[in-house]
């Protein structure tokens, strides 16, 4: 998720993630929902389910080091009503937690280098009649495997001051993928057949 030397990936808990998905407002009784951070034994229909997938997966080469780690999320849905209401709160539902995931500011702050999200959704026709939806994400750290190489997210250029009364003090630092300005001229580039 972030390139931060500081940061593990495997900080991330489950208790961490339904505590982003608790804050959010869903069609049910109480605009809430149950979450649990288990595979439930006996089923609440609705519910969440929070678990991290196996330990997080780690791949190295000279430069860099990359640890992802998987997470699922299930909302279980069980129909007692018309399966159009039933499937348009389900929507609403998934909309509302990917939602509160994509504006969640998981640490470190403002540095995220990789994120995946999947929902899959399966019609559940046992006991009960309803839905099984799986959202299926990762988050992916990628660290120098030295610790002074460069791998992007967190590269920072340095530009010296103009001098004796230069309104600015000491050096000018920026980092690189932090700069969020698009003001400016922009140039459309032309060449003749040649390529020149």
């Amino acid at each position: 998720m972030s390139s931060s030397g500081d940061f593990q990936a495997d900080t991330l808990t489950q208790q961490e993630v339904v505590d982003i998905l608790k804050a959010g407002t869903y069609p049910y009784k109480g605009n809430t929902i149950p979450f649990f951070i288990q595979k439930q034994k006996f089923p609440i229909y609705p519910s969440v389910e929070v678990r991290r997938v196996g330990s997080p997966s780690t791949t190295s080469d000279v430069q860099k080091t990359q640890t992802d780690t998987t997470f699922e999320i299930k909302l279980l849905l069980k129909y007692t009503r018309d399966e159009e209401f039933e499937e348009a709160d389900r929507l609403v539902t998934e909309d509302e937690i990917l939602k509160l995931l994509e504006d969640a500011n998981i640490p470190p702050p403002n540095k995220i280098f990789f994120e995946q999200k999947n929902w899959n959704t399966a019609v559940i026709d046992q006991a009960i009649y309803g839905s099984e939806s799986t959202l299926r994400f990762v988050f992916q750290e990628i660290i120098s495997s030295t610790g002074d190489g460069f791998v992007g997210a967190d590269n920072e250029f340095e530009l010296d001051s103009l001098g004796q009364g230069s309104p600015i003090s000491g050096p000018l630092v920026a980092q690189v993928l932090g700069i969020n300005d698009t003001g400016g001229a922009t140039v459309d580039f032309h060449s003749v057949d040649d390529g020149r």
